[in-house]
This record gives structure tokens, sequence and C-alpha cells, in this order.
């Protein structure tokens, strides 16, 4: 019924509490247990029972110890997150369930339901600060348990898988050597982790990481002598360091030929091959400066088309003095008399006209010369 989108939520909500409960032996399994709770949850949130969810998850998780690594602890945390989010996703979402994160660090299944919003929401940094923050409080308790979350394989590959997501190489590296170096002292140690960071540990320039990879892959060797990755590992971390030490284990590493044999050569030549990212930026910038050249060798300025005039002829010659004024210009020619007595008053180092110097100094000498004009006006009739 959950299945057909025009159910009525509440028609639903009343048939799933409709089922009896089992009495004595007629107990479910854990995992039917969990599928039947996740299904009253979200019937839950289909009629808007946010409060009770919220009430009835928080009574289970209290019960639970914190941190877990079990699933069905996880789902509790998930639908409690849910009640509180009332429904809400995305970023009116997180606004309500991140203060329940920060009063609530260690809670591994409300941490990666913060993360999924924030890989949703495409903020990749908020996730990755996220989960360094509730990684440092359990890394910072001296419980065995809160140290074993803290270095759990799942969430340690999705705090890698944030890191590859914006290319962090390094603190990938850093992390996985950390849970390494935690893991090799416990006799539970998964070999996927131990393998990936031994093989991340490749990678790196320094002498530490290497002989660490090494010691790794080494210990892998010793669980299991038919693995040949461990093998292959162990041969790659001290080759550069003391070749004579591996030299004898290449006998057991499968030849070149052997792993190539079944490559088509002619088949990959045709197809072409893909070059790196690098070597194709280099190609493509080479090939732009050899078409910005002439033929003899210069470099052609190239001059957009939305810059030149529309009446622009690349025959003539542009005038020299076009950045120029107006009225700076050789070419300027002011009109009327009064004009070019004014450009040739502006001319700077041109002859001086003294008659326009004695001139200006009698209309303007003397200071009787305007009340005496003002006497000789006549009076107007009253």
């Amino acid at each position: 019924m959950a299945n057909q989108s025009a159910v009525n939520p509440f028609i639903l909500y009343k048939s799933l509490h409709s089922t009896p409960d089992a009495i004595n032996n007629d107990r479910l399994f854990d995992f039917q247990e969990n599928t039947l709770l996740g299904n009253t949850h979200a019937a839950d949130l289909l009629v808007q029972k946010y409060d009770g969810m919220v009430r009835s998850t928080a009574k289970a998780l209290s019960k639970s110890s914190c941190p877990s690594t079990e699933s069905s602890t996880n789902l509790l945390s998930v639908y409690n997150a849910a009640g509180h989010a009332e429904g809400q996703d995305g970023v009116k979402a997180l606004k309500r369930i991140v203060p329940l994160l920060e009063r609530r660090p260690k809670d591994l299944g409300l941490l990666l339901t913060v993360v999924q919003l924030y890989v949703k929401a495409g903020n990749t940094t908020s996730a990755i600060t996220a989960m360094e923050r509730s990684l440092r409080s359990l890394e910072e308790s001296i419980s065995e348990a809160d140290q074993d979350a803290r270095f759990n394989p799942g969430l340690l590959s999705a705090l890698v898988s944030l890191y590859q997501l914006e290319g962090r190489k390094v603190q990938i590296r850093s992390t996985l050597s950390q849970a390494a170096a935690y893991w090799q002292k416990k006799p539970e140690a998964s070999a996927t982790l131990l393998r990936a960071a031994a093989t991340s540990l490749l990678h790196s320039d320094d002498k530490a990481d290497l002989v660490a990879a090494g010691e790794i892959f080494r210990s892998l060797h010793q669980k299991d002598s038919t693995d040949r990755v461990a093998i292959a590992g162990y041969v790659a971390s001290q080759a550069t360091l003391n070749y004579s030490q591996v030299e004898s284990q290449l006998d057991r590493l499968p030849a070149v030929g052997e792993l190539v044999g079944d490559v088509d050569i002619s088949a990959l030549e045709s197809a072409g091959i893909m070059p790196s990212a690098s070597i194709a930026a280099a190609a493509f910038a080479k090939a732009r400066k050899r078409t910005a050249t002439d033929k003899d060798g210069q470099i052609k300025k190239r001059v957009r088309h939305s810059r030149l005039p529309k009446d622009y002829d690349p025959s003539k010659k542009p005038d020299p003095e076009r950045w120029l004024p107006l009225r700076d210009r050789s070419s300027y020619r002011p009109k009327g008399k009064k004009g070019k007595q004014r450009a040739a008053e502006r001319t700077q180092g041109g002859v001086v006209n003294e008659s326009l110097d004695s001139s200006a100094q009698k209309t303007t000498g003397g200071g009787n010369a305007g009340s005496s004009n003002k006497n000789k006006k006549k009076k107007g009739k009253r």
C-alpha cells in the first residue's frame, strides 16, 4: 500500500497500526523488526506526528550506547533527525538538525544524516568540517569503544570519499595511515582498510611513509602468503629503499607478458590514446601560439572585431593624432574670425600681440572710468 502514490496517509497509518503485536515466542527477527520499525516511522512522518516520533526515538536512543556502529541504532538517529526537521529538506532541514549534532557530536547516525544533506546541497566543505569535528571529539576520548568508532572503516571510507571530491590527497594519506597504525595493533583488523592505507602511502615521497607501507604489506603477506597484492605492494615499497631485499620476491609475481597477453595493441593504437589533462593543455597552448605567429616569426596581435570602427579599412594607416582632443590636432581649423583669433592666442610659444595687451590695459586702466560712464547716462522719463 505504501508504494501507491494515491493512498491516503491516514488510512495507511491506521492499517499499519491495526496489526496485532507479537506475543510469547511469535517474535520477529532483527532485520524484520528494523523494517517494520522503519515503516512505522515513515507512516508517522506522512501523518505529521513529528513530536511523537521525536519522543519515541529519543527514548530508544537513551537506552543504547553512543557512539554505536549498529545499523538499528543509527537508523533511530536518522528517524529522530527527520522528526526534528518536520518534513523539511535541504538547507531548511540543516538549520534544525545541525544544532542537534553540536549537542550530540558522537551520534554517528545523526552525523551521516548531516553529511548527506550537505553533500546533496553541494556543500562538500561543510560536510568535511562536520565529520572532522565529530571525529576529533571521539579521538579525545580514552574509551576503547570511542576509538573503535573513530577508526571505523565505513566512517573513514565516507571521509576519504569527501576528500577525493575536493582533491585533498595529503589528508587522505594521513587519515588512512592513522587508521592503519591503529588497526595493526588489533587482531580483527580489516584487510581492505590496511591494503588501501598502504597503497595510499606508496604515492608519498617521504621515506617514512614507504617504510610504513612496507610493514603493512609484510603483515598482510604473513597472514595470507598467497596474497599477490601484498607481495606486489611490498616490492613496490622496498624497491627504492633496498632492492636487494625484495629481488628474491620478483619470481613470485606474474610476468608482464602474462598480464598484458590478452590486450589488443592494434585496437588501442587505432582507437587512439587519451592524453592526460596537463599534456592536452600544453599541446593546446602550443597550437594557439603557433597560429598567432605569421610567416616572419613575428607574433600577430589579435584585435576583437567589436572594438574596431564600422568604416575600418586595414589598408589605410590610422591617424597618429586620433587619441588627441579635436582642438589639439594639427588638422583643426576653427570657424570665423573670433575662432581663429582665439586659436592663435592659445598657441603655446607663438608671437605675442602687444597691441591687444595695450588696448586691454586702456579699457581696464583707471578706477574713475566706470563712475564717469554712470554719470553720463541719460535720465529716463518719470
